[in-house]
């Protein structure tokens, strides 16, 4: 009866036991399968973080170079507008020295006409005395052709006189 018992006892503890490993297997399998979707599920998200990541490094490296772009453009307008800006400064000084040159040419001019109108004075002058000098040369050679009128006419009457007194004292 011990024996039975025993035998019992074991039998149940074995069939206990044997339950017990049989739900541990499908524990077991069950976790195996859970690790498996686990993994699978941790492969796919370990894909799309790859994949996200290698995304990323492609935005970020797009936007280095646009951040590289842009800046080179800004240099770019940096010195263009450094360049404008020299340009606009020179053209100031060249407006200011032309203003300069043309207010001492208008000044020149100024002068020059200032002079110019002196001299049409001048000879406005010097034509009316000559103007009178020539009446008084015209004058004065006409009366040299009076008094030169005159000396041949004394001379010939000298002449005619000689003459008379030469037949005179001949005869």
């Amino acid at each position: 009866h011990e024996k039975f018992q025993l035998k019992e006892n074991f039998e149940k503890t074995e069939e206990k036991l044997s339950n017990e490993i049989i739900q541990l297997n499908e524990l077991i399998e069950k976790q195996k399968q859970e690790l498996n979707y686990s993994t699978k599920q941790t492969d796919d998200v370990h894909i799309d973080l790859k994949q996200n990541l290698e995304s990323l490094q492609t935005r970020i490296h797009n936007y280095e170079n646009a951040v590289s772009q842009y800046e080179e453009y800004r240099l770019k307008l940096e010195n263009n507008l450094q360049k404008i800006t020299q340009q606009r400064d020179t053209n100031k000084m060249d407006l200011r020295l032309t203003k300069e040159i043309l207010i001492n040419k208008e000044n020149e001019f100024n002068q020059m006409k200032l002079n110019f109108d002196e001299i049409e004075k001048t000879l406005q002058i010097y034509k009316e005395r000559s103007l009178q000098h020539e009446t008084t040369i015209n004058n004065l050679q006409k009366q040299i052709q009076q008094y030169e009128q005159q000396i041949l006419d004394l001379n010939q009457t000298k002449l005619q006189d000689i003459q008379v007194i030469l037949s005179q004292q001949i005869l």
